[in-house]
Parts: structure tokens; sequence; C-alpha cells
């Protein structure tokens, strides 16, 4: 009996083994990410809205095979929205398994074929792109466009290429059918007559990470197996961390203090410059001869003899014409007045009929420094 007891609980316990070890291997599973784990063939969810953008059809698109969904009014979603969701559609979508597609119908997109150089087929997305507006009606700022090369003509070194292409406005009118339905789709594409794909994905130029959740959850799920060793790391990283961030701290207010100490140094020196320029020029000032003492001067050393009848004054030389009894006399006071130096006659003394003699001469005025000592004699 004792040995039929152990025999069971042996048997009991290999078998919670064995489920707890099939729900692990079925959780580990459910980590893998969706490109590793899903199928080749990826369903698509298609909405596909109309010409005047009022209802939007609903379909599921697996390879080849087409499964229809129903139409709904953009005006009212909520019954499209609730199907998606009993059908387990809307939870497939945001998880990332399953891509939004929205396929613009032929009204809404112009198409036309383009003759170019056949060096464009390396860029041909940017080649149509920056002649765009020149060969549609369309700008490159206002709208869409999706490009695919048709044939090759070697012989005439030019290649055919489609361009599909529509407004940005209208884009952004056509993407209110999704995003009614709480969805942000993955692709945008133009269809043909059949409703079929037939363009590039008009979104190429919208960021790589947009709309793609199942991208976020694969590095979720990777990230998941490293939580355990980042979080050992972390306790022996963080304060070290804290140390450097300490140490970098510092070491930006140590610079931000030698910055502004070299920038105060640099404006010191800025204004001990400007205080230097001003002192020069008013000191130039100073030393310059001021006319009107100057005057004030000149008829004070002038004998009583001599009437000036003309004074003039260019730069620190003084031009004085007049009559005088003895223009030599006026000469030698003016020389001796210590007020000027280098008298001389500008043109030859003549006798007036009055006796008294024309005369015109020039001096040059000293420094200022000079005059008030002279003024004060």
């Amino acid at each position: 009996m004792i040995a039929l007891r152990e025999m069971a609980r042996l048997k009991s316990a290999g078998a919670t083994a064995w489920h707890f070890a099939r729900w692990w291997v079925d959780e580990l599973a459910g980590l893998l990410p969706q490109r590793l784990s899903a199928p080749a063939v990826e369903d698509a969810l298609i909405l596909a809205p109309s010409a005047d953008l009022s209802t939007a059809t609903l379909a599921v698109e697996s390879g080849r095979q087409r499964q229809p969904l129903g139409r709904f009014a953009l005006a009212a979603p909520e019954a499209a929205a609730h199907a998606l969701r009993a059908a387990g559609i809307l939870r497939a979508v945001r998880a990332g398994h399953m891509p939004v597609v929205l396929r613009l119908p032929q009204a809404l997109v112009s198409r036309q074929q383009l003759e170019l150089p056949i060096a464009a087929q390396s860029d041909l997305e940017e080649a149509v792109g920056y002649d765009l507006d020149r060969r549609t009606p369309f700008s490159r700022e206002h709208a869409v466009f999706a490009v695919r090369l048709v044939r090759l003509e070697p012989a005439r070194k030019r290649l055919i290429a489609e361009v599909v292409v529509t407004p940005r406005a209208t884009l952004d009118r056509a993407l209110q059918a999704p995003r009614a339905l709480g969805l942000e789709p993955s692709r945008v594409e133009a269809a043909d007559a059949a409703g079929e794909s037939a363009s590039g994905d008009l979104l190429r130029a919208a960021p790589s990470g947009a709309n793609r959740p199942g991208r976020e959850r694969d590095r979720a799920a990777w990230g998941l197996g490293l939580v355990a060793a980042a979080l050992v790391a972390a306790l022996v990283w963080l304060p070290i961390s804290l140390a450097q961030r300490r140490a970098a701290d510092l070491a930006a207010r140590f610079e931000a203090a030698k910055r502004a100490n070299v920038a105060a140094v640099r404006l010191q020196h800025q204004i001990d410059e400007l205080v230097q320029e001003d002192r020069y020029l008013l000191d130039k000032k100073r030393a310059a001869p001021n006319p009107l003492r100057l005057l004030l001067d000149t008829t004070r050393v002038t004998p009583d003899t001599a009437w000036l009848t003309e004074w003039d004054m260019t730069g620190e030389e003084v031009r004085l014409t007049g009559n005088a009894v003895s223009a030599s006399g006026l000469v030698d006071a003016l020389e001796h007045s210590q007020i000027f130096t280098g008298t001389a006659f500008l043109s030859p003394v003549t006798r007036q009929p009055d006796g008294r003699e024309r005369f015109s001469v020039s001096a040059h005025a000293v420094a200022a420094t000079a005059q008030p000592q002279e003024a004060k004699r």
C-alpha cells in the first residue's frame, strides 16, 4: 500500500511538472516577435472610402483572397467598430498582427505616365518629386505621390514611369475614415477599377516608425528577456552613474564660471580701451586752441597803434590783416606774446595815404596750456 501511494504521488508530481513546462513554453512563444511567429502571408485590414468620402467599405485580404466585411457611414462608425471588435480584428490590429491599409478610389487620385532620363532609375522617387510641380498640377509640398517603373527604353536612354498623386488635403479628409474607427493606417495606396491595389505606398515619406504598433511590440518583447539582467546591472551602475553625473555637473559649473570670468576680463579690456579712446579725444580737444580765447588774447597783445580788419583761424594758423603805424612792431609784439610763434608777413607791407602801413601776417598758435598764462599776464 505504501509503495502504491508513493507511485501515485510521483505520478501526480510528474503531471504537474509537465503542465508547468507546457505553460512555460507557451508563454515564451507568446513573447516572440510577430515576424518570427506570424505566418508568411499576413492578413491586412483594407479600408476603402467612397469618392465623396461619406462611406467606406471594410475587407480583410490575405494574399489574393479577399473577405468583405461590409460598408459603414463615416458619420456613424459605431456599428462597424463593434463588428470589428467582436470579430477580434481590432485586437489584432492594435497588437500589430494585422496592418491597416487605406485604399483610395480612382476619383481621388491622379495617375499619369512620365518620360524621364534613364539615369533617374537609381532614385526614381526623388527625380519625380523634384519635377512634380511642372509635370503635374500639384507641388511636392501640397501632395503625396507614389511612382513605379513601367519600362526601360535603352535605345533612347529614356524610361517610362507611372506616378500616382493626390493632394494632401484630400488625403487628410480620407484619413478620417480609419480614424473614425480609432485606427491609423500603416499604408496608403491607390485602387484600380476593380478595387485592387494599383500603386505604391503614398505614405513613403512618413516616419519609418509611424503607425507601426507591431514594431513597438517586437521591441518590447525582445526587451523582456533583458529586464532581469538590466535590473541587476542597474544596482551596480546607479551609484557610479550618480557620481559621474555629479562630477559632470560640477565640471559644467566650473566651465561656465570660467567662461564668465573670461568674458568679464574681455569686457573690462574693452571698457579700458573705450575710456582711453575717450580720454585721447578729450585731451586732443583740450590741447587744440580755443578760437574765442585766442581772439581775446590777440586783442590784448595787439598794440594800440594797430587796427585789425580781418582775423581768420585755420587749424592752429591765424591770419591777421589790417593797418598799423608800424607793421614790424606788430609782428614783434605777436612773437613775444608767448601766444603766437612763427609770425611772418604773407605779402609786402604797403604804406597808406594816411601814413599807416597795410599788413597781412600769419602766426602759429602755441599749445593751449600756455594761453591761460599769457591771458593772466
